[in-house]
């Protein structure tokens, strides 16, 4: 006699249901952000699309400006992800650098990144909260990247670190003006250009 075996489903634990919940309003917040800006996404919004209660918004996040912060700093992770992906094909250090500066501006390329990271968020979290997270991961990348290139002896040699940060501010200025632009892709095409003759310039 054949006994059929149930399978148990595992109860998730509350710190799963948790990661869930928070997941789906980052979810949710990153698409109506994305597609209607963040002034005209009201918190109202977020709750009918995730069908949970304002008490569960608020155990996750302290405001909605909170919840922006960690819709970037999940695009952030992704852009990083999406460059150390891209360099693994690079050559050398220099050809990695060029490369991951190529991929960060074709990160920042897509509209919905350009919406909420370069418009919104700036505006919303301010400079200062905006460059923490900036540093926290785009440029943690560029200055390993900068350094490895001198210590190579790929790039000239100086202060790894002047140089990230000049090639940081380069690149922050230049994805600002071009978002704000009325053609952007155009615009980030320059950033691009202009970019990589500054690096040749500073090429061994």
């Amino acid at each position: 006699m054949h006994v059929k075996s149930r399978q148990v489903k595992k109860k998730r634990t509350k710190a799963e249901q948790s990661a869930e919940t928070r997941a789906m309003f980052i979810s949710v917040a990153r698409e109506l952000f994305a597609s209607q800006t963040y002034a005209n996404t009201s918190t109202e919004q977020i709750l009918s699309s995730t069908n949970v209660t304002r008490g569960a918004l608020y155990h996750q996040f302290a405001d909605k400006a909170d919840l922006l912060r960690a819709v970037c700093e999940q695009i952030q992770q992704e852009i990083v992800k999406d460059i150390n992906t891209a360099i693994e094909k690079a050559v050398d250090s220099f050809d990695a650098l060029i490369i991951g500066c190529d991929a960060f501006l074709e990160a920042v390329a897509k509209p919905d990144i350009q919406q909420i990271w370069l418009i919104d968020a700036p505006a919303v979290l301010g400079w200062e909260e905006w460059n923490r997270l900036d540093r926290e991961y785009g440029f943690g990348l560029l200055l390993k990247g900068v350094k490895q290139a001198i210590e190579d002896g790929r790039l000239k040699l100086q202060s790894y670190e002047a140089v990230a940060v000049v090639l940081n501010g380069a690149i922050n200025e230049g994805v600002i003006w071009a978002a704000s632009s009325d053609n952007p892709v155009e615009k980030l095409a320059d950033v691009r250009s202009a970019l990589h003759e500054i690096l040749q310039g500073l090429r061994i």
